[in-house]
């Protein structure tokens, strides 16, 4: 929901979101759908942190131009949602790397599971040579 603050006297319009969070965690979820990762909320917090909700969208009427406070509720949601876009973009992006440091760090414990057992079995196969004699000779 976007709340609005009309100054007349100093022809401002500054427009602010109300339940931020909500909104941002809304659009990941849908943005993030077949996924379903708690680190969305450890990157927006991080994002909490920083003071990034505290986004707004100002328009101020020049001297020379005619008030219109429909004009300056337009334009103030219009420099609102671009900060809010590019916020989400950052987000996404965040959230992005952590789920390829999290696949880089499962492929390399699955790569090192791949060689542990190659290791074993290689092992394996070289005790089994010196006890197991074979009962048909092969020709």
């Amino acid at each position: 929901m976007i709340l609005y603050n009309v100054n007349k006297e100093k022809r401002i319009v500054v427009a602010r979101f109300k339940g931020m969070e909500r909104a941002v965690d809304a659009s990941l979820k849908q943005a993030l759908d077949p996924f379903d990762y708690g680190d969305v909320m450890t990157v927006l917090l991080k994002f909490d942190r920083a003071g990034r909700y505290n986004m707004t969208g100002i328009a101020i009427c020049h001297e020379d131009d005619i008030w219109d406070e429909k004009i300056g509720k337009k334009i103030a949601k219009n420099r609102l949602l671009r900060q809010y876009h590019v916020l989400l973009h950052e987000v996404l992006l965040g959230v992005k790397k952590e789920i390829e440091k999290d696949y880089v760090y499962q492929m390399n414990k699955l790569n090192s599971r791949i060689n542990k057992y190659i290791k074993n079995s290689k092992k394996f196969k070289n005790d089994i040579n010196k006890y197991v004699k074979p009962s048909v000779k092969m020709e």
